[in-house]
């Protein structure tokens, strides 16, 4: 499936974070994955860091003009000139199509970028994960997220504090991908572990 910058994204404010994301796996079990062949998965995505070093470069060029219009260039100019040099490179770096390729039964996944493969490694590096953070008053807000070794993370639900249902969904999406699922804790009975690293002792 190919998921544009903001097609993991909710942006319905009425509608809770995990019913959101429930409903997007009623029309796709495997959201936002595809399945393309016989147990092989694809995500196509962009990166949402591409889009936040362009929104930099223009608050950055605001400021520049803004602080500058009416006053001549001093020495300090080349501090405000140094962050549009950076989110541009930035820019170029995220810019393109990411693909994941998850392969479960052949025990290895890729990543490739613009069409250029960037990492291939073993099914056991790649997992569905609870992420949490807390908030200023303590609360735990929780997201659903993909992610391996060597390849940029994909936040598939707005923040939630339903742990349950989220728990709940992110173990099923792993399930039917064949991946592992790993809880917010790193200490939990709720992991599910269903491919070990064959390297390890």
């Amino acid at each position: 499936m190919i998921v544009g910058i903001f097609g993991t994204w909710d942006f319905n404010f009425l509608e809770k974070p995990e019913m959101t994301y429930m409903r997007k796996l009623e029309d796709n079990p495997l959201y936002p994955f595809d399945e393309i062949a016989s147990g092989i998965f694809v995500l196509e995505v962009q990166s949402a860091r591409m889009w936040v070093a362009l929104l930099s470069i223009v608050i950055t060029i605001i400021v520049c003009a803004t602080s500058y219009i009416n006053s001549p260039l001093d020495q300090y100019f080349i501090f405000l000139l140094a962050p549009i040099f950076i989110a541009a490179y930035a820019a170029y770096f995220y810019q393109g199509w990411r693909r994941i390729v998850l392969n479960p039964s052949g025990e290895e996944y890729e990543f490739h970028r613009k069409n250029k493969l960037v990492y291939r490694g073993h099914i056991h590096n790649a997992y569905i994960r609870l992420k949490g953070q807390k908030s200023a008053n303590n609360d735990l807000y929780l997201n659903i997220v993909f992610d391996a070794y060597n390849c940029e993370e994909v936040v598939l639900t707005s923040g939630s504090m339903n742990l349950t249902k989220l728990r709940k969904l992110g173990r099923r999406l792993a399930q039917r991908l064949d991946i592992n699922y790993f809880d917010f804790n790193d200490r939990s009975k709720y992991h599910d572990v269903r491919h070990k690293c064959p390297y390890a002792c």
